[in-house]
């Protein structure tokens, strides 16, 4: 470098921040930035002026107490004191180095390297005659070259106490924690520790490097942390500029409706307005039309009976003029047509309502999307018709869970193939950063879920949920060997009926499989072949070509009786009471009345040959089991026939021999197949879900019945 721009640099670095001069006697604040005693002092007495107990560093705004007099205590700066000595020897420098040898203070020309010291002419003459110095190096000031600055700044450091000023500091006194001159080891205690300055300084290295890493590292870490503050200011300039356009989008859409709404009515108002004006103008065209005939006749009369000819008068009444006047006065009375009322009716709950139920909000929240996890198994997998459930957990960037009442957790799951929305999802706030979501698919395999935190898609969103058919397992067993044929099961107290065929009877079991009483049929009543319960709890019993009805305790009340059914086969309840029964002679399906009086609807298969053996009405439809032909057969309301689930074959969708039917809490056909021996599983539209093998007493599956807990429950031979 330079030795001239290396002056400049030295300069610009001995440079005081608040008068921007060379620094004069520094002093080094708390901080560690100097400055010239003079300028610290006048800033302490500018903010005492201003009534202030401290001031802050001009650099870097670090507070300090003002002292009670002035900065002179502070420690003065070393470099910068070198810095100031190095500097007065510049071509451009108005100030000089004194000579270090002779006594007269002449102004210093020459610097030996070797001595350390400063020489004017007449000495440095001297000092290169000298045998011991003739072959120091020495240099002319004015001839200094950027490394021999260097070395000047690093030269040895002379002794400071008195008479010692021509010695080198060389030791370090561990006891006094000075440095010191070789005078000062002969003159001290000797029994102080004592090591060479070069030692002492190596080992105050290692603090100092420790102490520097650990700023270095400390200095990473902010810088780190500005950028990551830089990162979230663009990230938060970029999320309030996407929440203002989705804010003006939906204020937008809004505007819209509404000015879709406007041009609306004031069609509707004008075309109010167009046929106000035509009726009137019709009105006026009418009334003006009769008055102008009339008072043609009104001219004519007058003129008639002034004229007062007696044969004119009276051949006026056998004239076309009486009978125009007659014509014209027995025409229909013109009234004033009744007025309608126009107003723009504005129901003032509703505009409440919309002024209160904004369309949306701003929320400024620490909640990270990112950071936020989502657990629980309803994320990867659900039952069809099943409730699943997860939990979503918000946190905020350093992964500590967050709560905020105005965060919006949003949940989107989509059928993946037809694209339809699943709409019974329900997020449940728990208040304190997690929010229990639950939701029931229907009978797709895969649905596609997407969460969102006030907006933004969660970490690994969207999610693919696989659709599964869900499994029945079996829960408790009761009765014994060949007891009973068909059951039922209150939807009020749980009770289990069971019809027993042998016995001409029927047992009622409590809902933990405790018999709580027995009826038996006189043998002139038949054996029971159906048993349903009532919405309100009661038996409705099934034996021969009649209907009896009992209490929810198996107690007689009273029979009921239709000469329109010929053989009862099997009976169902629907959810008003109305008593759907099967006709084995007639091969028809009964729909009664709740008392079983009238017979509110009767129809028959396609093919009237086959014999329904069981029918069930669910969500407005009618499904028939046929054991012959080996399927179920759905009819609407009407009893018009709509299509077959279950067909004759060996596939595991194909029904061989379905003996009984029932519709779980899942909306899904669970059918008893005798001659597959398994249970299996459809949707109401006839899609085969999946069967299931349970083990049966005789692996023969007979009859089902539904719970109220929903819960299917089935009985074998």
């Amino acid at each position: 470098m330079d030795v001239r721009q290396l002056f400049q640099n030295l300069k610009k670095e001995a440079e005081c921040p608040l008068c921007l001069d060379t620094v004069k006697d520094p002093k080094t604040l708390p901080c560690l930035h100097s400055f010239c005693l003079v300028c610290l002092d006048k800033h302490a007495s500018y903010a005492r002026k201003q009534l202030q107990f401290t001031i802050k560093c001009p650099v870097c705004q670090a507070c300090f107490q003002i002292p009670e007099d002035t900065f002179d205590g502070l420690p003065s700066s070393f470099h910068l004191n070198r810095l100031v000595d190095v500097l007065a020897l510049g071509k451009d420098s108005s100030e000089s180095q004194n000579c270090g040898s002779c006594e007269e203070g002449n102004t210093a020309t020459r610097y030996c390297f070797d001595c350390t010291d400063f020489f004017c002419d007449a000495c440095a003459k001297v000092h290169n005659q000298m045998k011991i110095s003739r072959h120091h190096r020495n240099v002319k000031l004015n001839n200094l070259e950027a490394e021999d600055v260097k070395e000047l700044i690093q030269r040895p450091v002379m002794c400071g106490e008195k008479y010692h000023e021509k010695e080198t500091l060389e030791y370090y006194c561990q006891d006094c924690n000075a440095c010191i001159c070789h005078k000062c080891v002969i003159l001290s205690d000797n029994r102080h520790a004592m090591v060479d300055i070069k030692e002492a300084a190596e080992r105050q290295k290692v603090p100092i490097t420790e102490v520097l890493e650990q700023s270095e590292k400390k200095i990473a870490d902010f810088v780190k942390l500005m950028e990551m503050e830089n990162e979230q200011l663009q990230k938060g300039k970029e999320e309030i500029q996407t929440a203002r356009d989705k804010m003006r989008t939906t204020i937008e859409q809004i505007i819209h409706s509404l000015k879709d709404h406007e041009r609306a009515m004031v069609g509707k108002l004008d075309d109010i307005d167009y046929e106000l004006e035509r009726c009137h103008t019709t009105q006026q065209e009418r009334v003006q039309l009769l008055t102008a005939h009339l008072r043609s006749s009104v001219e004519y009369c007058q003129a008639l009976l002034q004229r007062d000819l007696s044969f004119e008068i009276l051949q006026a009444q056998q004239q076309t003029f009486m009978q125009r006047c007659r014509t014209l006065l027995s025409e229909e009375k013109v009234t004033v047509r009744k007025p309608s009322h126009v107003n723009y009716a504005v129901t003032k709950t509703n505009v409440y309502d919309m002024l209160r139920n904004i369309p949306g909000q701003v929320v400024t929240s620490y909640a990270d999307a990112s950071c936020s996890v989502v657990e629980g198994r309803g994320l990867e997998e659900a039952e069809i018709g099943r409730e699943a459930n997860f939990t979503v957990t918000t946190k905020d960037s350093e992964g500590k869970k967050w709560y905020c009442k105005h965060d919006q957790v949003e949940v989107v799951i989509e059928d993946e193939v037809s694209r339809e929305i699943v709409s019974n999802v329900t997020i449940k706030d728990k208040t304190d950063g997690e929010y229990f979501v639950t939701y029931t698919i229907g009978t797709a395999k895969e649905y596609s879920m997407g969460i969102t935190l006030n907006g933004r898609p969660l970490t690994g969103s969207p999610w693919r949920v696989q659709g599964s058919p869900h499994w029945y397992q079996s829960a408790y067993r009761f009765g014994s060997h060949r007891c009973g044929q068909i059951i039922a099961v209150s939807n009020v107290t749980g009770a289990v009926a069971v019809t027993d065929k042998d016995q001409y009877s029927v047992k009622l079991f409590s809902s933990n499989g405790e018999l709580i009483k027995k009826h038996v049929f006189e043998n002139h009543d038949g054996k029971p072949t159906s048993v349903a319960f009532t919405k309100s709890g009661d038996i409705i019993i099934v034996h021969a070509r009649r209907i009896s009805k009992f209490t929810g305790e198996l107690i007689f009340t009273k029979r009921i009786v239709d000469k329109s059914v010929k053989n009862f086969l099997r009976l169902s309840v629907a959810n008003d009471d109305k008593m759907i029964v099967t006709d084995f002679e007639e091969k028809a399906i009964y729909v009664l009345s709740n008392d079983g009086a009238e017979v509110v609807l009767s129809f028959t298969a396609p093919e009237s040959n086959l014999t329904p053996h069981l029918a069930v009405y669910h969500q407005d439809l009618f499904f028939v089991l046929f054991c012959w032909p080996h399927c179920l057969k759905v009819f609407n309301n009407d009893g018009d026939f709509l299509y077959d689930i279950g067909t004759e074959g060996s596939g595991d969708e194909k029904l061989q021999k379905p003996v009984d039917v029932a519709i779980d809490k899942y909306n899904n056909l669970i059918v008893c197949d005798n001659g597959d021996q398994k249970i299996k599983v459809f949707t109401l539209d006839g899609s085969f879900l999946n069967l299931q093998e349970m083990t049966f007493t005789y692996n023969l599956p007979a009859n089902e019945a539904m719970g109220r807990d929903k819960d299917v429950k089935f009985e074998d031979f």
